[in-house]
């Protein structure tokens, strides 16, 4: 039975499970986009577990992540296919766990932040705060111009975007940034929003994707 699809169908967190409760061996591979960045990206499995993860300049757990973060994308199954190298080695319930958290988090600061586009600006009164920042704090603070939008920000330091959004939402709670202007797009394609209500459960895409084999 070939497994393969669209992520706006089922996520990779769902497509994962499902790999994991039928134990497959090969190795997923998606094409993605994550913010108008598109990108190719692999997860191996073996007997159902995931064994090593790869997107973009990432891997291991990071780029599992990376991974499940995406917006857009398309995937399939190649099954029997191994993995160069081993570079995740906890269970699947606690990196699946791990992975749900992070979405979780990562859709509370885009609720804020909802695009890498936006340019951000010091605050007038930054001189004035006595506040105290950590190390990646300080480098986002550094390059902050009014002309860089978060995503540049982001790609000049090395960054994945979850972590450069991170310390831009926590600078924004206490003020030191705003919102200067949004980077236009070279695309106009707006991202579509999914509604949680109409959301299908996970059993029943199961159940639809069988139907239709």
């Amino acid at each position: 039975m070939e497994l393969a699809g669209n992520i706006k169908d089922f996520s990779v967190i769902e497509i994962c499970q499902f790999i994991w409760i039928s134990k497959r061996t090969g190795k997923l591979q998606l094409f993605l986009e994550q913010s108008g960045r598109r990108f190719e990206a692999s997860v191996f499995f073996m007997n159902g577990g995931i064994t090593a993860a790869f997107a973009d300049n990432q891997n291991g757990k990071e780029a599992f992540f990376a991974i499940c973060e995406a917006e857009n994308g398309s995937f399939r199954f190649i099954s029997d296919e191994n993995s160069p190298e081993t570079n995740i080695i906890v269970s699947m319930d606690q990196l699946l766990l791990e992975a749900s958290g992070r979405i979780k988090l990562y859709e509370t600061l885009r609720r804020e932040i909802p695009s890498t586009n936006i340019i951000y600006s010091l605050s007038l009164e930054f001189e004035t705060y006595d506040l105290v920042f950590d190390s990646k704090q300080w480098q986002v603070i550094g390059l902050i111009d009014g002309e860089k939008s978060l995503g540049d920000i982001s790609k000049d330091l090395g960054w994945p975007e979850f972590d450069a959004i991170r310390i831009f939402y926590s600078l924004l709670q206490v003020g030191v940034i705003r919102r200067a202007a949004v980077k236009q797009r070279t695309d106009t394609t707006q991202p579509k929003q999914n509604d949680p209500k109409s959301k299908p459960s996970f059993i029943s895409k199961i159940i639809d994707y069988l139907r239709k084999l």
